[in-house]
């Protein structure tokens, strides 16, 4: 039998190469669609995207996710589960296409209610999908996972620069997303064991015992993916659907980093950590492990990129964009913070703690709103400078509410996976700074930073303070 370290070796290889395509690719192709869209089509599809993955998280009540700590289940419980998701997403579907008018006259974007109409389709393929996707984790088949999300990211970047050229705009964008999820479901159901496909068979009986679990989950994410999109929704409201686009994508382009590495081996620990959850010892070191990981990789492209903001915005984006290199730079330490923050979601899964992240995104929720208002006057900036001041005052009673309670450790060993790689970003960032205040292109200014950061830090993490959990046996 497999060792816990070779399974995590493999899926964490897997996962990269699956991330590295998906998320770089998302990421060359919003660069290439910014050249293409106005700002203000990027606020449509922004608050397009906010109301289709909110309805996901309905779709099956999170009961899916209970699998990872539950013991193989008959084909009928299974069943149950795949009919109720698609029961479920149905209902949303129609639920939002008939309220989609209404949206789009909140906002004021006529385009919004078909686009909303059309992304509502994708709903049902996602719930499809969903516990096949689950089951195929569990079973640790990330390699076939990454070969499914490959293929269907080339088809989705594929239909939609396609569709974009014939003139579709955002609706092109909206189709590639709808045969993303089409794409991805058909992967699941044909490539998953025989055994799992649905029988024709529901009884209520059969998913209540996962209803607990799975709605303690359902509403932490809801609950956490409206209190960090709601300045999204408020800004879209009060700013514009201008002003809105620019600052999603901003925001997209510095998640990227975090949307990479994160699920990397977040997806990988969780059925790891699920798998022997009792013992204390493993899952603090596995988590500090992960997280100190995490942290080497993320520290040095936020410092960098609080560094080398306005010459990246000029070479990668335009003017346009460059103006707002405050509310950037506010934005980049923000994500510096949440990229801590993110690797709980694997703990709170494995040890079926949901209630905590339940209440502690509801506390969050009205902060997160009260700060997005009190910084509209200051417009993109203020807005992003008063979300950073929220996080950076809860770093400390995040420790204490989540991380202690969860994986056992103390703040001592908890800071000593923090602070080792942002000392060695900062020291990077004050070796790099200089080299901005010459007279070149922003392109060549961009470029030489970025050689001389990296030529600075990836020496001190080789030979200082590299610790990947893949060096200890587990």
């Amino acid at each position: 039998m497999d060792e816990p370290a070779n399974i995590l070796t493999r899926g964490l290889r897997a996962s990269a190469i699956s991330a590295l395509v998906t998320q770089g690719g998302r990421l060359l192709l919003l660069l290439v669609l910014v050249r293409v869209l106005d700002p203000a089509d990027f606020g449509l599809l922004s608050l397009t995207y906010v109301f289709i993955t909110f309805s996901t998280f309905f779709i099956d009540a999170g009961i899916s996710n209970a699998l990872f700590r539950t013991a193989d289940l008959p084909r009928t419980t299974r069943s149950a589960l795949f009919w109720l998701n698609l029961l479920l997403a149905a209902l949303l579907a129609g639920l939002l296409t008939a309220s989609s008018g209404f949206v789009a006259s909140y906002y004021a974007m006529p385009g919004l209610a078909l686009a909303l109409q059309l992304a509502a389709l994708g709903l049902v393929f996602t719930a499809a999908g969903a516990l096949h996707r689950v089951l195929l984790r569990r079973a640790m088949q990330f390699k076939l996972l990454a070969i499914i999300e490959i293929i269907t990211f080339i088809a989705n970047a594929a239909l939609t620069l396609i569709l974009v050229h014939w003139g579709y705009g955002v609706f092109g964008y909206v189709a590639g997303m709808v045969l993303n999820n089409l794409l991805n479901t058909l992967g699941y159901l044909l490539f998953g064991q025989r055994e799992w496909l649905p029988a024709r068979y529901f009884r209520w009986a059969a998913v209540r015992p996962f209803l607990s679990f799975g709605l303690f989950q359902m509403g932490d994410r809801t609950v956490n993916y409206v209190a960090e999109r709601i300045d999204i929704l408020i800004i879209g409201k009060v700013l514009g659907p201008a002003a809105l686009g620019i600052y999603d994508v901003l925001k997209q382009i510095l998640a990227r980093p975090e949307a990479f590495f994160n699920p990397i081996v977040g997806q990988v620990a969780l059925p790891v950590i699920a798998g022997r959850e009792q013992d204390k010892h493993f899952v603090k070191t596995t988590y500090l492990d992960n997280l100190r990981l995490l942290n080497t990789l993320n520290f040095p492209i936020y410092i960098f990129a609080i560094l080398a903001a306005h010459p990246l915005l000029q070479a990668v984006l335009s003017a346009q964009w460059a103006a707002e290199t405050t509310a950037f730079r506010f934005l980049a330490a923000y994500f510096l913070i949440h990229s801590t923050f993110n690797p709980i979601g694997t703990l709170l899964m494995a040890k079926g703690r949901t209630d905590l992240g339940f209440y502690w995104n509801l506390g969050l929720l009205p902060l997160l709103a009260a700060a997005t208002f009190i910084g509209l006057p200051g417009g993109l900036t203020g807005v992003s400078g008063a979300i950073l001041a929220v996080f950076a005052l809860l770093f400390l009673p995040f420790f204490y509410f989540y991380i202690r309670p969860l994986s056992g450790a103390t703040l001592r060993e908890y800071m000593a996976a923090i602070w080792p790689p942002l000392w060695r970003a900062l020291v990077s960032g004050m070796v790099a700074a200089p080299v901005l205040l010459l007279a070149y292109p922003p392109l060549v200014l961009a470029g030489l930073c970025g050689v001389l950061f990296g030529g600075v830090y990836i020496p001190l993490t080789i030979f200082v303070a590299l610790n990947l959990p893949l060096n200890k046996k587990i």
